[in-house]
Order: C-alpha cells, then structure tokens, then sequence
C-alpha cells in the first residue's frame, strides 16, 4: 500500500484498493492487478485515483511487464507531479530497461522534490539510484515508447494523382508494382471506435490492449488466471463505462489533446485544466437518428483546424497531383487563388484550379493528409434524406454562436479565405459546412476492420468493424468489384498493398465493400449507389460473362433435356431451364399421392443406391412418383446422408463417413451444375475427410476441384483462393512420394516421377506462401491464420531439408 494520507474517497471506491493492498501482500498480483484496474475504473477522487495507479505500477513491476508499469507511473504523475514515490519507481523501470537518459531527468526532478520536502529516506534511495545509473551501460535496441505517429502518409508512395471524365480523380501507379508491395500507409486524420470495443481496444490508435507478461515462477502460473490478461489506461478525467480506454500513456495524451478534452464528461474530481465548452453528450438532440459515431467524425474533421498545434505533427510524405495537358489551359493562371469567401468555398472549392489538385498545399501539386485536402474530398449531398439533412440541423443548433464563429474562423485560416465575420450568416454558414463534411463522411470514411475466418467454416470470412476513420489519401483509390489491392489494418493505421501485379499508369483499385463472389452483381451495385452514391462499371459488373457465372453457382441439372440446366428466375421460387424451357415451382415439388410406406421405400433403395455406387438416375421414376420432382428429391437425398457424417465421426467409423460422403457427392454430381457452390463444398468436406483417413492422393484429388471452384468465384486474388490453396499445400505435403508406401503406382522410373513430385511440391508451397503473406503474413500467430502461415513456413524449412536427400 501507498504510505500517504488516505483521501476522504467513497467507501466503495477504497474497497477496491484495500482488497488489491490484501492481495498484494500475499502476493497474488494477478489478483492484485484485478482489484487495482476495477478501482481505476471507478476512483473519481483524483488522490486516490493517484494512489490506486501507483499501487498497480509496483504490481506490474512484479509481473514483469515495466513498460505497462511505466504507463501507470505517468498516469500518476500527470495527476500529481509531485508524487514523490512515482517519481522513484518510473527510475527504477527506466533502469531496468537501461534508459539512462531517460533516467537522469527523471532523477533531478525526484531530488528536487525531496530536498524541498527534506525527505532522508527518499533522497538515500534516490541516491542509491543515481549510483545505479553511473553504473549501467545504455542499451539502445530496448526502444523508449514510441512517439504519436504522425497524420497522414507513413511511408513514400509510388502512386501519382490523375484525374479524368469518367473516373474523377485516382490514384495511378507510378512504376512498376509486384503482388505483395506495400502502395501506401496511412495513419486517420479523424477517427472513432466503435463503442463496442471500447472495453477491449484502444480508443486512439485502436489496436488490441496488450496481454501482460507471462509469470516466470512456478507458484505465480499457478494463481495465473485461465484467460490471458490485458492491459488498459482509462481517461484521467472521466469514468463509467463509455469512458475511453488507451493502450499507452502516450495514446491517452495524444487523444486528450486532439478530440477527447471537447468530448469528455470530467466526472472525476481532478485538478486538470478544464475541457472546451463542446460537449458531445450535450449536443445530441433527445430522441435524433443521427449516429454518435457520425457526429463524432464531423465534429472532429471541423476541430481539425482549430486545434492545428495539439495534433500529431503531420507527415512529410505526399501524393505528387499531375494535371492533365487540357486541365491547365485555363486554369493555370489562378491555380492556387482561392474564392474570396467561405459561402463561394462551400459551394465551388476548385473551380479555378485542375481537378487532381484539389486540396494541395498552397503554390504546389503537393497532396498530404491536412484538412485542406480532406475538405476538398467528394461531397454527395444526395446520400443523405431530407429528414436526415434536417436532423444535422438540429444538431448544430445544439453549439453556441460563439464556438460556431470560432471554428468558421479557424477554418477559413487555414483555407487561405478572407470571411467578413460581422456580416456574415454564421449559423447558415455553419449548417452548409457541417453538411458538407456529414455528405463527405457518408461516401468517404472508411471503416476500419479486422478479417477474421469464421467459427464454424475455416474458408469462410467475415469483417468485423472497428470503427470508422477519415484517409484523405487512400479516399483518392477508386472501387473495384474486382480489385488490384486491398486495405489492411493495423489499429487504425491503414496499408494499402497490391495483391496481383500492376503496370506503370494503371488505376489503382481497392473494393469498398461488395467483392465479387460474396454479393451477386445487382446486390453489389444496389449497396455502392445507397452507400458511396455512384453506379459501379467496374469490369466485373460490366461483364456479362461474370453474371452467368453466377447464375452457374447454383444451377441445376434439367432432368428433362441431356445437356440443359435450370436457372432461379426473378422469382425466388421458380426455376426455368435456358435449354428447354422447363419450369419448376418449388412450392409444387413434393409427390402427393404416395403413402409413407412408399415414400420410406423409396428413400431406401436411393439411398442404397447411393452407397454401392449404382446407377442412380434409373430410380428416378419411382423418386418423382413418391418422393418430388427431379433433381430436388437427389438434392434432399444429399442432405439426409450429409447429417449422417458427424455422427458417424463421432463413433469412430471412418469407413461409414467415407462411404456417406461418396454417395453424397454421387447425388449432388448427379442434381448440381459443375459449378454450383454446394458442390465446391462436398469438394472440400471430402478433402476433409480423406485427410483424417491418412488417404492424401484421395485428399489432393477434392483439393484441386476446390480450388477451382473458389477461383471461379472469388478470383485467383482473394483471401478465399489464398486459403484454400494453403489447405492444398498442406495436402500436398503429406502425399507420398512415388516408389514409397502408400504412392499411387508408378508408371515409369521412380526417380523421374520423384523429381517431378519434389519440384511441384516446392513450387506450390512457395506460392502458397507468396499468396498467403499477402493477406495474413501480419496475423497473430496464435490465430487460425497465423498458425496455417507458420506451418507453411515450416514446411517450406523441411523440404529444403529432405528434398535433396531423396533426390
């Protein structure tokens, strides 16, 4: 426990702490580090909160993870810096990590504070620590904490900015570009997190909070709770459970001093200065639709220039903007004028200048992540209903005049625009503004995701929201349903990075959210012109080849005509083959004079036809007399045997399953197109079963019918066609090789075939690898795609290991 005076704090408050003091001194400092995080969480008396902080610095001390003890340090003296005991603790962490420098500062601030106080116990252990420090050489590879990353491009970016008719502006690649290349990052000039995870991930930078440290003794493991535990740092100023939560002591400030501090409700009782007169739970009309996270964006895109000097520095890294010959006739002369008022600004930002140069830095072709740039973005007043318009009205009657003047001022400051601001309409300047920022937002904020493989089907995937974030540079990248990149997230720091190859001067293109293979054409087009506003012509929805194929996906055979399919008309029910014109209603299916006895029989001999491989299609009268029409009564035949499987499994017979998922995969051969999907999944799910049963040739063999069926529709660059061309690598690799036990027979020399199987195997899981890498080489290793990632890896180690031997 602390030694100081106990604040006059709540009882319950305190509780928290005494119990992390009871479970500190036994020792258990899982436990103790549980109490001290419920106690931060709910401290609002700033000494105690003080106190509570400290005691959990020495607790993480003990548990081995000083940089999230540092954190807890600097929380501590952010809110008292004359806490002495704080003060001498984050010396003894810098030391640990042998930041001498960092040390030395830290040194002279406690040794004047204990001289002034006179404190003899303080300045002997200050003492004993200077002489530490004399005494430690400095190490350079443990890094100090990383400063706030700056706005805007991380890196050089080989992209240029073009504009034309049709496409408006873009971004084009500047050389030469292999699958796999990083095109550009970028770190979110606004950005909020979803309130969801707001108890798991970081309210600024938004990446996962880190797990502490592993006990290293045998007796702490034992009292090492089941699940990992993970760090957090709360506000300093607020509390509850919508208060945000920060990774880093570092990403607590930075955030403090961009958005929060306009934002935050103060419900602690500290000593820190007080926050700006916005206050976002105070602006929200009662009763509006419009969405938190919406308004949080647009108020934070307008403090943007406000607040210019408390933000991360920006980068110095850019977007080169080449106008086209035609685009600076008459424009060139008045390229960087801009109107003489805010009104003419709203309504027409860059009339006098070339299109692609819209938002550049002044007197250049410079584009950079600054509010100039975000406020020259595409604006849709379109996307928003008249009852939508009218409630973002009502929300910025909720800010007073004064901050309304303010913020126009600082906007118009930045923008290069003289405003008359006393005769001026402030209010409806301000309504056009925050109007046109909300229509930016609807078509240009991306959402920021995290894809994960789904819980029941490892080859499917789905994309979970973080939240969303404002990237004036990646909003210049085009949609594609089939793209020539994708955006990958780290927190909220967004990669844009090839996934196939890309020649000098061609588009850039990622997907904004409908991908081909995951939504039909029509449902892909109808959710971009909702959501961006634009009706996509992008190759795969222009194609009509592309629409057939996903009519093939679930396709049936006729029946009624050799060589003829039946194709889901408009409507839901009704099935028309395109060779004889044949039509089903699927409502009409069912036989309906057979008695359950017949209806039973039937079932059977299908079944048993089935199962010893028969001619199946030769009961098809007697099916469609009891049972439905063709192919229907196959395809319910096909599900009945497919539940068997599971159960059979669970037995232990692996002969029955197997023998349950060839008549399966017979009927559905039998009632399916060659492309339908459901097929592509017996495909797989026999794969599946082969490899339980040590039967890899079988395996190899569904493996190969798979992948082409998802490169049909997913494409060859997909995370769907990297996965499951993964999955056949591993296959692959468990073959065995010809002239060995188990190989198929060989039909020439041994070594022939055994070079030719060695120099395959090597190709396809180094592809599987490049493949892989590009959607899941940055996964966590403890993932399901981490773990596949790594164990590519160790099979490409093995082979170089083992293939020269056998050859």
């Amino acid at each position: 426990g602390d030694r100081r005076p106990l604040p006059q704090a709540d009882p319950d408050e305190m509780e928290w702490k005494d119990r992390g003091n009871a479970a500190f001194v036994k020792r258990a400092f899982h436990e103790a580090y549980l109490e001290y995080s419920k106690g931060i969480e709910s401290a609002e008396d700033a000494e105690l909160l003080t106190i509570i902080l400290q005691n959990r610095a020495a607790t993480l001390c003990h548990l081995k993870s000083h940089s999230l003890a540092r954190n807890d340090c600097k929380a501590a003296l952010t809110l008292d810096p004359t806490y002495l005991k704080a003060h001498i603790r984050l010396i003894a962490i810098e030391l640990e990590h042998r930041h001498i420098q960092e040390a030395r500062q830290e040194l002279e601030c406690a040794l004047r504070i204990a001289r002034e106080r006179g404190d003899e116990k303080a300045l002997k252990e200050i003492s004993d620590l200077q002489t530490k420090c004399r005494q430690t050489k400095p190490n350079r590879s443990t890094p100090t904490p990383a400063e706030p990353q700056p706005i805007g491009l991380l890196d050089p970016t080989a992209c240029q900015c073009a504009w034309t008719p049709g496409q408006g502006r873009h971004l084009v690649a500047t050389e030469a570009v292999k699958a796999g290349t990083v095109l550009l990052r970028e770190a979110p000039c606004c950005s909020v997190l979803n309130q969801t995870f707001l108890p798991t991930h970081c309210a600024a930078c938004m990446q996962r909070f880190p797990v502490l440290a592993s006990p290293a003794s045998h007796r702490q493991r034992q009292t090492q709770p089941a699940h990992a535990l993970r760090y957090s740092l709360p506000c300093l100023r607020c509390c509850g459970p919508d208060a945000p939560r920060y990774c880093s002591f570092e990403c607590m400030m930075a955030h403090w001093a961009q958005h929060h501090r306009y934002f935050c409700s103060c419900t602690r009782n500290t000593t820190q200065p007080e926050t700006h007169a916005l206050h976002l739970p105070a602006l929200l009309p009662e009763n509006s639709a419009l969405d938190r996270a919406d308004v949080q964006l647009v108020v934070r895109s307008l403090l943007l220039p406000c607040e210019a000097e408390t933000l991360h520095p920006t980068s110095q890294h850019s977007i080169e903007c080449t106008p086209a010959p035609h685009e600076g006739e008459n424009a060139a002369s008045a390229h960087h004028e801009d109107p003489s008022t805010l009104d003419a600004l709203l309504t027409s930002l860059v009339d006098q200048v070339p299109k692609c140069c819209q938002g550049c830095e002044p007197n250049t072709t410079r584009y950079s992540s600054g509010y100039r740039a975000l406020f020259s973005m595409g604006s849709h007043p379109g996307v928003y209903s008249q009852e939508e318009r009218v409630q973002w009205v009502r929300f910025t009657e909720c800010i007073s005049t004064e901050d309304q003047r303010r913020i126009l001022q600082s906007v118009a400051q930045h923008l290069g625009v003289a405003i008359d601001m006393e005769n001026a309409d402030i209010s409806t300047l301000f309504h056009r503004l925050v109007l046109h920022h909300a229509c930016q937002l609807r078509c240009n904020a991306i959402a920021v995701t995290l894809l994960l493989s789904s819980r029941k089907k490892e080859d499917e995937w789905t994309q979970v929201r973080l939240g969303k974030a404002i990237y004036p540079c990646a909003a210049l990248i085009n949609h594609s349903c089939n793209p020539l990149a994708l955006a990958q997230f780290k927190g909220s720091t967004l990669t844009i990075r090839a996934i196939r190859d890309i020649e000098p001067g061609e588009m850039i293109t990622i997907s904004y959210g409908p991908a081909i293979g995951r939504f039909l054409t029509r449902d892909r087009k109808a959710k971009l012109l909702q959501q961006y506003a634009f009706d996509c012509q992008c190759d795969a929805c222009t194609e009509p080849e592309q629409v057939h194929l996903e009519e093939r996906f679930g396709a049936l055979r006729c029946g009624q005509c050799s060589d003829g399919f039946l194709f889901q008309g408009d409507s839901s029910h009704l099935w028309r083959c395109a060779t004889c014109s044949r039509e089903i209603d699927e409502r009409n299916i069912s036989a309906k004079h057979a008695s359950p006895a017949q209806i039973q029989r039937a079932w059977d001999a299908l079944i048993f036809a089935a199962l010893n491989k028969e001619n199946i299609l030769k009961l098809r009268p007697v099916l469609e007399a009891t049972i439905g029409q063709f192919p229907f009564c196959f395809i319910f035949a096909a599900g009945r045997l497919e539940s068997q499987i599971e159960p059979a499994l669970q037995k232990g017979d692996m002969t029955s399953a197997i023998r349950l998922a060839i008549a399966t995969m017979a009927l559905r051969f039998s009632a399916l197109h060659p492309e339908n999907i459901f097929l592509a999944r017996t495909h797989d799910m026999m794969a599946q079963l082969f490899s339980r049963a040590q039967l890899f040739p079988r395996a190899l063999t569904h493996c190969r019918a798979s992948l082409e069926s998802v490169a049909l529709r997913f494409g060859r660059y997909s995370p769907e066609y990297a996965h499951e061309f993964a999955k056949m690598a591993q296959v692959f690799f468990n073959c065995p090789f010809p002239g060995t036990p188990g190989a198929p027979p060989c039909s020439c020399g041994c070594n022939n075939e055994m070079r030719a199987h060695a120099t395959a195997l090597a190709s396809t899981v180094a592809d599987a690898i490049a493949r892989f890498s590009i959607y899941f080489g940055d996964a966590d290793p403890k993932s399901t795609e981490g773990s596949l990632f790594k164990e590519l890896r160790n099979m490409q180690g093995a082979l170089a290991l083992s293939l020269p031997k056998k050859l």
